[in-house]
């Protein structure tokens, strides 16, 4: 199997519909269509007519999966559908979802959105049991503890069970007359629920497909909770108290939902336009901006305690800063910019003095050519430091609301579809024009048709191609929501300077991500992270970009808007649960033979 895309992919996408006056089958087929985003592998549709459910399931897209005639078969009032992206279990048909089971107390599908990360023990103990599984998936793990409960009741059955389930899960689940929504106590993935015009409801792991659906009054299901759905009414249940702080996944945020995903209350949009303006702040006071000689552009600090700022313009021992406090030791030929002392009551200008009587500098307001300039237009407090040639230029801007700082580039261009809100912000907090300079093929996604090595070697080159007249002699930034792996942005970087780029910076809108995730997340092991034991400037070379600027945990958080809330654990290392990393993620799982031969995990 062949893969173009290096982000970390979301394991799936969940719903449930009770409609007793409606194609429940087509509903949810629509439903998934609007989740396909979250999982490209499999997807599945288990319906129930209030005696027996009806499940199809393949490997596939949606489109793919289903056709009309499939739909037809499958009737009745309540439904649940799955999409899947495998982070536990291998890629086979056996793991794809619901899964479906016959039990004493009837039919019983479940589709599972997260990772339990002690399913080894949980699964362990159940074949000590004498229970046999068909999939190395802890979906079917949750399934089968569901079946073999000897509570009164589903809700009650559901409820013991979530007292053993340890991390991530988002659940539909299916009996012949009913559907449950359940979320984890820590509320790692995301669930909303919302009524149909109809008179239905229905359940999703995103409130555009809701919106799809053409559904009103959406609540996110909370942390904890059972949200029950049949004839009877809408019942909610909490199962278990909520976890606080919370554990919300910041990645659905960054990348995993569609930008139109409300998810208590924070519009996924809103966010990732803040992400690119934070990042536009931290990359023009050269945070973290590191160039590919090792050296740092620039050194501000950004906690605004003595909010002293540094430009570099022409070479180590020609530094300038600007403090906006009076201290200064004279000594390292620093020069001050007294912003509150005029010179010669003329025009309030002022002098940046050195600590030499033939090393003066004066800023002055009368324009005279190849000379630093500081403008105060009262307005907004502008300042602007133009050095003497249109390739190094440095602009440092201060508006009051934000003290952003800029270093010019010529374009600002995102690496589709996930990361456009974010360049926009960029842009708009710069200054730096806005364009388009990948053109993404969106019917790539996932193939088995193995490539030749020809084009195996154009990797990326398959999934995007170069406006050319975009980026032809440009220095440009390029804004990506997370590097992996790193197999995605190198050859990317390489198609740009094919184009003719003049130089590439590369900006990403979170931190590092040194750490697996173990709650949903396909971001592989430790030593799949290329961020794991390398530095940013390791990092920078293996890529081959002239700049590399990771977004700060700080400033991650204040465009999510809260600091805390959210699991971090990817970038910080910092699990909401104990996590043993030999078994959480797929310690159960073994090769499967096929034919004799074993078949490699993919």
């Amino acid at each position: 199997m062949m893969e173009f895309d290096d982000s970390p992919r979301e394991e799936c996408g969940i719903i449930g519909v009770f409609a007793p006056n409606e194609d429940v089958a087509r509903m949810t087929f629509f439903g998934l269509f609007a989740l396909q985003h979250r999982g490209q592998e499999a997807a599945g549709i288990a319906v129930a007519d209030g005696q027996a459910i009806s499940l199809y399931k393949n490997v596939g897209l949606v489109s793919q999966v289903f056709r009309a005639g499939t739909l037809d078969e499958l009737r009745g009032h309540y439904a649940i559908g799955h999409t899947r992206y495998s982070t536990t279990g291998s890629s086979l048909l056996r793991n794809a979802q619901p899964f479906l089971i016959e039990t004493m107390n009837g039919p019983l599908a479940l589709a599972h959105n997260g990772n339990l990360v002690n399913s080894a023990e949980l699964r362990a103990e159940l074949m000590r049991q004498g229970v046999g599984f068909s999939s190395s998936s802890d979906s079917e793990v949750m399934t089968m503890m569901l079946a073999r409960d000897a509570g009164p009741t589903w809700e009650v059955r559901i409820k013991e069970a979530m007292k053993k389930w340890v991390g991530a899960y988002s659940l539909t689940i299916l009996t012949r007359d009913c559907v449950y929504a359940v979320r984890d106590p820590w509320g790692f993935r995301p669930l909303s629920v919302g009524m149909l015009p109809s008179g239905g409801y229905a359940v999703a792991s995103e409130t555009g497909a809701l919106r799809t659906l053409g559904c009103e009054a959406i609540r996110d299901v909370r942390p904890g909770e059972i949200v029950t759905l049949s004839d009877k009414a809408l019942t909610v249940t909490q199962a278990l108290p909520a976890v606080q702080p919370s554990a919300k996944c910041v990645f659905e945020l960054i990348y995993f939902a569609r930008p139109d995903q409300t998810w208590e209350g924070v519009n996924v949009h809103a966010v990732r336009q803040r992400l690119g303006e934070e990042l536009a702040r931290e990359w023009g006071s050269g945070f973290r901006r590191i160039t590919r000689d090792g050296e740092m552009v620039a050194d501000w600090a950004t906690d605004g305690e003595a909010d002293k700022r540094m430009l570099a313009a022409d070479g180590e021992t020609d530094k300038r800063m600007l403090a906006a406090d009076d201290a200064t030791d004279g000594e390292t030929d620093k020069r001050m910019l007294a912003a509150d002392d005029a010179t010669d009551g003329e025009t309030d200008k002022r002098m940046l003095a050195a600590d030499g009587e033939a090393d003066k500098r004066i800023l002055a307001a009368d324009g005279e050519a190849d000379k630093r300039m500081l403008a105060a237009d009262g307005e907004a407090d502008k300042r602007m430091l133009a050095a003497d040639g249109e390739a190094d230029k440095r602009i440092l801007a201060a508006d009051g609301e934000a003290d952003k700082r800029i270093l010019a580039a010529d374009v600002v261009i995102p690496v589709p579809d996930s990361s456009i809100p974010a360049a926009i912000g960029f842009s708009r907090v710069s200054g730096i024009p806005y364009n388009d300079g990948f053109v993404k093929n969106r019917y790539v996604g996932r193939t088995f048709i193995e490539p030749t090595d020809s084009l195996r070697k154009r990797g990326v080159g398959m999934k995007f191609n170069v406006i050319i007249e975009n980026v032809l002699g440009k220095r440009v930034v390029v804004i990506d929501d997370s590097i992996v792996r790193g197999n995605t942005t190198g050859p990317l970087i390489k198609l740009l300077r094919q184009a003719g780029a003049k130089e590439v910076h590369i900006c990403i809108t979170c931190p590092p991500i040194k750490h697996p995730c173990f709650m949903g997340v396909d971001m592989g092991t430790y030593d799949d992270l290329i961020a794991h034991k390398r530095t940013v400037d390791e990092i920078r070379d293996e890529v081959g970009a002239d700049s590399l600027t990771f977004l700060s945990l700080q400033g991650m958080m204040r465009a999510v808007g809260s600091s805390e809330g959210y699991c971090q654990a990817c970038f910080t290392g910092r699990y909401p649960v104990p996590v043993d990393v030999s078994t959480a993620k797929t310690g159960f799982e073994m090769p499967i033979r096929e034919n004799g031969q074993k078949r490699k995990k993919e």
